[in-house]
């Protein structure tokens, strides 16, 4: 398979989900993604209400800020 698709690479990037919860959660589920050596991080929008979802983003963002 990998010739079959160019043997452009070793290694695949891969994400991890901040699901639903509070600042309290999202702060740590993003602390426990890093700390996987996992550098993409999507966020779970719109379970909450929208200063919720804001206050969780601020939060990740001064977690992860790249």
């Amino acid at each position: 398979m990998y010739a079959f698709f160019g043997g452009a690479g070793t290694s695949l990037d891969i994400d991890m989900t901040v699901t639903a919860g509070d600042v309290t959660h999202a702060v740590a589920s993003t602390r426990a993604i890093l700390g996987r050596g996992i550098d993409t991080v999507k966020v779970k929008v719109g379970a909450l209400d929208p200063d919720a979802d804001a206050a969780r983003l601020v939060a990740i963002h001064q977690e992860a800020p790249k």
